[in-house]
């Protein structure tokens, strides 16, 4: 009998000085090393981002209840492990948002966006959109729309698409990415 799990285990090799690897040490490996259980349970992944930019991992994790939550690991610098801290972090463990998710987008090394399972948007890192801030936590920015996926994410926009065809775009106006002089969340078919 043949089963295949659609969930994944984490393992990684190379550097390893913001503890990218998980396993609980800032030593480098030449050889793939298991990342570390979180609570004793091994991390069955059901999608994995890495940012070799910025040097941290961002896994959605299915949890006992079989939703899905974020862990991530590595450099904390900025926010970006969305903990409600700045610093590093070689072993695994959840982000502080608690709602069940069902996408994570990173960009190439600042803005992590969460998708729940009811379809609210949050942020955390840095995300130049509308404003250049930063924020340790995951911070809600579309709870008035119910988005089914997001499409990208950029440190100066992010693209979402809504259950019924639309698009929607958060940027920042004063790079021009939109072209339309506004800094207010504006749609589009």
């Amino acid at each position: 009998m043949n089963f295949k799990s659609p969930y994944h285990f984490a393992y990684g090799a190379g550097y390893n000085g913001t503890g990218i690897l998980g396993n609980g040490t800032i030593t480098d490996s030449t050889v793939p090393v298991f990342s570390n259980p979180v609570g004793g349970t091994p991390n069955r992944f059901a999608n994995l981002s890495a940012e070799n930019v910025f040097g941290s991992i961002h896994g959605l994790n299915s949890t006992s209840n079989n939703s899905l939550r974020e862990i991530t690991w590595g450099n904390g610098a900025i926010g970006y492990l969305g903990n409600g801290g700045v610093t590093n972090r070689s072993i695994p463990n959840f982000t502080a948002l608690t709602a069940p998710l069902k996408q994570i987008k990173t960009n190439s090394g600042y803005t992590v966006l969460n998708l729940s399972n009811t379809g609210n948007v949050y942020w955390y890192g840095q995300f130049n959109a509308p404003t250049n801030t930063s924020a340790s936590s995951p911070v809600l920015i579309v709870g008035n729309v119910k988005i089914a996926k997001i499409l990208s994410a950029t440190l100066v926009a992010c693209f979402l698409l809504d259950h019924n065809g639309y698009t929607y775009w958060i940027g920042n106006m004063t790079a021009g990415i939109l072209g339309n002089g506004s800094s207010s969340i504006v749609t589009g078919k």
